[in-house]
């Protein structure tokens, strides 16, 4: 029986997709073998190809109404995480599929405890990105560049207290415009008013040469690829990024898990929107990361009351050994004779 792989269809409103997901594709594709048959997330339902085994890990899923799966396809459930705004999956024919696969290994302990509630065996896994060091680990880190990746803060939209922002950070026009071209690539009204809304936020823990130094990156990008190749290709540079990265600053959470898996130093925003479609994933995922907490509008970090700075030294907690070492022993068990399909 072939391997398949998990691929994403991109935004209807805008062309855009998320490099998260190739990455938690990328963590799956370490246990397959090769001769991969890609099967879109959204669209398992209409595969009609010969039987595959399919590794079933991450979000599920914008399209609800095409769950269950093929039965042509055979699914390994392994940190599957059941997002608040999909629930309609849990209808009769639903549950029956997951009872018929059960256990099913949540990446969350929310989805743990939905399916527990629909009668379905369930446990927490931990994410399979925590896995992620088995391939993109270096041994020869370069810790010269430090990334904030898709940087949380709140544009400021009351006028009295936009105006004052300006006032206060006037003086610093000249690193708010360079600011403003490292993160938007545009100088525009609007991109500068964002600026200063987060340099006002984020100049308070880190330094002037942190903000001006550092490379941001998104993870939600325009689909300008030339098939999934290309995109598996990129999400791995963004990997080797990461791998050989100072430090890490991100309020994406397969930005910051990965990270862990190739330890390399991050620091992850906690609650900056506090949508319960995104709350409900970091039950169970939240205590592995080092984080920085609004409050206030002021950041506050859990390893310093200083500001950081470039040669700011810290370590990742080691939460996360238990739950990586478990998932390798279990998908390898399940996954035999594994090779990386990029190779």
């Amino acid at each position: 029986m072939k391997d398949a792989l998990l691929v994403y269809q991109t935004d209807s409103q805008g062309n855009i997709f998320n490099i998260g997901d190739y990455i938690q594709s990328l963590a799956a594709a370490q246990f397959l073998k090769g001769g991969i048959t890609y099967i879109n997330r959204d669209h398992l339902n209409l595969y009609e190809g010969e039987d595959v085994k399919l590794i079933m890990n991450g979000w599920f899923m914008h399209n609800p109404q095409n769950w269950p799966p093929s039965d042509k396809i055979h699914p390994l459930f392994v940190s599957f995480h059941l997002n608040v705004v999909a629930y309609s999956m849990l209808n009769d024919k639903g549950i029956s599929y997951f009872k018929k696969y059960e256990p099913i290994g949540c990446r969350d302990i929310q989805t743990m405890q939905t399916l527990q509630e629909h009668g379905i065996k369930s446990y927490f896994s931990g994410c399979l990105t925590l896995t992620l060091g088995l391939t993109y680990k270096t041994s020869n880190r370069e810790n010269k560049n430090i990334y904030f990746t898709d940087i949380y803060v709140k544009s400021e939209k009351r006028f009295f207290r936009l105006v004052t922002l300006i006032l206060k950070r006037i003086w610093k026009i000249q690193i708010i415009l360079w600011l403003t071209r490292k993160r938007t690539q545009s100088i525009t009204l609007i991109n500068i008013l964002r600026t200063i809304s987060f340099y006002d936020v984020y100049s308070k823990l880190f330094t002037d040469d942190v903000l001006l130094n550092a490379i941001y990156i998104k993870h939600e990008i325009n689909d300008d690829f030339d098939g999934e190749i290309s995109k598996f290709r990129y999400a791995k540079k963004i990997l080797d990024d990461y791998a050989n990265a100072k430090f890490v600053v991100t309020s994406r959470i397969h930005c910051a898990l990965p990270c862990i898996a190739l330890e390399t130093p991050v620091l992850y925003i906690d609650n900056v929107k506090g949508q319960i479609d995104s709350e409900c994933r970091l039950n169970g995922l939240k205590q592995l990361f080092h984080c920085l907490t609004y409050r206030n509008n002021v950041l506050h970090c859990d390893l310093t009351t200083n500001k950081i700075g470039m040669n700011f030294l810290f370590e990742n907690k080691k939460d996360y050994m238990v739950l990586k070492e478990y998932l390798i022993k279990n998908v390898k068990h399940l996954c035999k004779n594994s090779i990386n399909i990029l190779e």
